[in-house]
């Protein structure tokens, strides 16, 4: 496997919104897979990581053996109703919740598009981050306690896709023939909540 023409844009325009987009093109003699993300920081304007509000559109999540190792155990776990479901329009307050889970199932409009959302109320801002890739297909958020940033991440697949512990499952990874590519893409776009 040989991947080149590797090519990574973020645009920010004046409206207050930008796009960022991967290509990713499998320059080698047999096929390939092929995974990406974004992995931006958002900080807390405020300070005050218990006030944030997260929107994922996902409404399963990746179990996970420990917060120490993070290895995916293979099961995928209904978020409704529990501390982990964020799927409500303008989000939940993150309070006390460590976050380092990946969302799946994410729901997508008829263009094949999911959205997220970071919200500071007491800062008055808000960030959408718009999956534009009809691949991506899981969302990783990471936030740990004692930091005032919130790291949100639209990516193809699960973690450890190839993990034993997934079987046979679809975990998102993209096959590639020789000359073929594949875009990930998403917008970003701030607002006032």
């Amino acid at each position: 496997m040989v991947f080149q023409d590797r090519r990574e844009h973020l645009r920010l325009s004046q409206r207050q919104c930008g796009d960022c987009h991967r290509r990713g093109k499998e320059c080698g003699r047999q096929a390939g897979t092929r995974g990406h993300r974004l992995a931006p920081l958002f900080q807390s304007s405020s300070g005050d990581r218990k006030q944030a509000r997260l929107h994922v559109a996902g409404d399963q999540r990746a179990e996970v053996n420990n917060y120490d190792d993070v290895f995916p155990t293979g099961k995928l776990l209904p978020s409704q109703g529990t501390p982990y479901d964020f799927t409500a329009k303008g989000g939940k307050a993150l309070g006390d919740l460590f976050l380092d889970d990946n969302w799946t199932n994410l729901k997508k409009d008829s263009d094949g598009n999911s959205y997220s959302e970071i919200i500071d109320p007491a800062a008055k801002y808000g960030i959408r981050i718009v999956a534009l890739s009809r691949h991506v297909n899981t969302v990783q958020v990471y936030s740990p306690l004692d930091k005032q940033f919130i790291a949100l991440e639209p990516q193809f697949n699960y973690n450890d896709p190839f993990g034993k512990e997934w079987g046979n499952s679809d975990t998102g990874m993209v096959t590639l023939l020789p000359g073929q590519s594949v875009t990930w893409k998403v917008k970003l776009e701030l607002f006032i909540p």
